[in-house]
């Protein structure tokens, strides 16, 4: 199964005014997987208020055909 590339441009990922959820915009296609991670390694960027960063934790999906 072919990996397909989603995410648009960081430059316009935003949290809301709560700073509870973060919107990335990202183009699907039908029939393909996605796979994502937040906090990998290297790019450590969410951490709550208290600076506690969060897990790292990986998404993987597939959109219908």
């Amino acid at each position: 199964m072919q990996k397909a590339v989603a995410w648009e441009n960081s430059r316009s990922s935003s949290y809301d005014a709560a700073r509870k959820a973060f919107t990335a915009p990202v183009q699907l296609q039908p029939g393909k997987e996605y796979l994502f991670g937040l906090k990998v390694e290297k790019f450590l960027g969410f951490c709550g208020e208290e600076g506690i960063p969060l897990a790292s934790v990986v998404v993987r999906f597939k959109t219908k055909q």
